[in-house]
């Protein structure tokens, strides 16, 4: 589990204290946390409204988890403003956002998630049959129906936060109205290509496990705005896996640390 500093007195030794994180429902008081690793995952510039994708993810029933701290503090620690802040830090965000027909007439962000995906794929440079694909998808072709799988979590820890939540998914995709359980999913991450290099490395490294797995996957180069003097080019790869391929994924995805 991750460690943090505790607040002490000038002079002190510093007090390590280990979080114990687990997995909860997301609720309305998550909404912020849930924003900010949306806010991680999609380009700066992507227009969405990820308050709006934060509470269509709240709003479904029995499907997603939020990985919190749940240690016990002593009443003297309970006070600390950090201890407080610990326990309100959203760590990561598993589940799925349908894109299907009917999840769209009920909720119009996402339309826009749709559309962002859609822009995301004629603006990649990968080969026509892979972006066709998942364009394909997206369109609900073939009577594909699709949701994107939302894995994201801060990028200092490792995949093992999120095992558990993971391994609970595709029971809890069972959950969705049957109009809405997707045959497919959407994946998206990032990587970045250093200067003179050409292997990308991807921000979370079990994503080039799932990519073995894809029936599809594109490249698309975004310039973020940064906070330095230099703006940073980074790769997003979106994939695309039957749901029949999940299970497999995560069995493969077991023993990394």
């Amino acid at each position: 589990m991750p460690n943090k500093q505790a607040k002490v007195d000038e002079g002190a030794e510093p007090e390590t204290v280990q979080l114990e994180l687990e997995g909860f429902t997301p609720l309305p008081e998550d909404r912020d946390g849930i924003v900010q690793l949306l806010n991680q995952l999609f380009p700066k510039n992507s227009g969405l409204h990820l308050g709006g994708i934060a509470d269509y993810i709240i709003s479904l029933e029995n499907v997603g988890t939020i990985v919190k701290n749940c240690s016990e503090v002593t009443e003297a620690a309970a006070t600390d403003a950090d201890d407080q802040e610990d326990d309100d830090i959203v760590f990561s965000i598993t589940t799925v956002v349908s894109l299907t027909k009917p999840s769209i007439a009920k909720c119009s962000v996402l339309a826009d998630l749709k559309k962002f995906l859609l822009d995301l794929a004629s603006k990649s440079e990968s080969a026509a049959s892979e972006v066709n694909a998942i364009k394909a998808l997206l369109n609900g072709e073939a009577s594909k129906k699709c949701a994107l799988l939302l894995n994201e979590r801060f990028v200092n820890l490792p995949p093992s936060i999120s095992a558990k939540a993971v391994d609970a998914l595709p029971a809890e995709i069972q959950n969705l109205k049957e109009e809405e359980r997707p045959t497919d999913l959407l994946i998206l991450t990032r990587g970045l290509k250093p200067e003179n290099a050409g292997t990308l490395v991807y921000i979370q490294p079990e994503m080039e496990i799932v990519r073995q797995a894809a029936d599809a996957c594109l490249e698309t180069k975004i310039t973020n705005a940064s906070d330095g003097d230099d703006p940073e080019t980074v790769i997003y790869i979106l994939m695309a896996v039957k749901m029949s391929s999940l299970p497999g994924i995560i069995e493969s995805l077991a023993d990394m640390p």
